[in-house]
């Protein structure tokens, strides 16, 4: 079974293939019982690697470190919860936003 991921409104994910929208309306209210049910959603890894564009060893040193989200583990299967990887995101995207540039960036 072949799933699209998608990321939409602030990162959020959602599955949407199969799914004929009709009109605008119905996508926003779509959108809404999505975002409404983020927090129950869990992404497998290769989902996990389309939002977030590292190697696995990389991801599970980042995991090690304390630097990623732990995944849930069903069995042998590892799932991570989509709330907590796009908090993960929006954390990154304000440390960039702190970062000082380099002295003699603005040359370029």
């Amino acid at each position: 079974m072949a799933f699209r991921w998608a990321c939409v409104c602030a990162l959020t994910c959602h599955p949407i293939g199969g799914i004929n929208f009709k009109s605008d309306l119905r996508l926003e209210e779509n959108m809404a019982e999505i975002v409404e049910n983020e927090d129950l959603r869990l992404l497998r890894i290769e989902q996990v690697f389309d939002l977030v564009p590292v190697g696995r060893t990389t991801l599970y040193r980042m995991i090690e470190e304390g630097a990623f989200p732990s995944p849930v583990k069903f069995g042998r299967t590892s799932l991570w919860p989509c709330s907590e990887v796009r908090a993960w995101i929006e954390e990154q995207k304000m440390r960039r936003s702190r970062v000082k540039p380099r002295r003699g960036a603005d040359l370029i």
